[in-house]
């Protein structure tokens, strides 16, 4: 009888590796910010093109914040790995200020979910004489809204946010991962030479 000891080893680290996918950062949905400030993004089209809104918790004009637009692009490059670069660019509905941010979508070590960004502020001036004071540069650390309760509030502000919305849950692995393992587990069986284990047990495994 053929030792079963090495397809046992290759089938415990192929079940392995598959155990240690690595999650994926999206940057659809909603996130708060350091300082208070909403933030929600829509779907990511084919070419990676987005739109959605901002809620800034802060602001030196004198003018009552509104919500306002924001569109963006993230990186679609297959060097990505699952946490891309993105870039956005506000347009604020209550003062002459336009806000560029760049930053990218990371997954801590923790496994949660974080923009890190850096902006920069263009405020519109009388003069080209005032144009060196013109723009302001800053970071920001965005973290996801829980799924479930009361949008956060800015500071200052009056929220247009209702409780119960929800980011969206984040995407099922395709079905195609498990079978793509038990293509890799069943190819193992046969490089061990007959190791008299079936596929009906093969597929068994993979759905634990």
């Amino acid at each position: 009888m053929v030792q079963a000891t090495p397809f046992l080893l290759v089938l415990f680290l192929a079940l392995g590796a598959h155990g240690r996918t690595v999650k994926k950062c999206s940057l659809s949905g909603s996130w708060v910010n350091d300082l208070g400030s909403n933030m929600t993004i829509g779907a990511v089209n084919g070419d990676g093109n987005f739109e959605g809104s901002y809620h800034t918790a802060v602001s030196a004009s004198p003018n009552e914040i509104k919500v306002s637009p924001l569109q963006g692009s993230m990186q679609r490059g297959t060097n990505q790995k699952g946490q891309p670069t993105f870039g956005f660019t506000v347009n604020w509905s209550f003062s002459d200020s336009i806000t560029v941010f760049t930053g990218q979508c990371f997954v801590d070590n923790d496994g949660k979910e974080v923009l890190k960004t850096m902006w920069l502020l263009r405020s519109r001036v009388e003069s080209i004489n005032n144009d060196w004071k013109a723009t302001r540069v800053g970071t920001n650390v965005f973290t996801r809204l829980p799924q479930t309760g009361m949008r956060r509030t800015p500071r200052g502000s009056q929220s247009s946010y209702r409780a119960g919305d929800v980011a969206p849950a984040p995407a099922a692995p395709p079905a195609s991962a498990n079978k793509a393992l038990l293509q890799i587990l069943v190819v193992s069986c046969h490089v061990v030479a007959k190791c008299g284990i079936s596929e009906i047990f093969l597929e068994q495994v993979c759905s634990l």
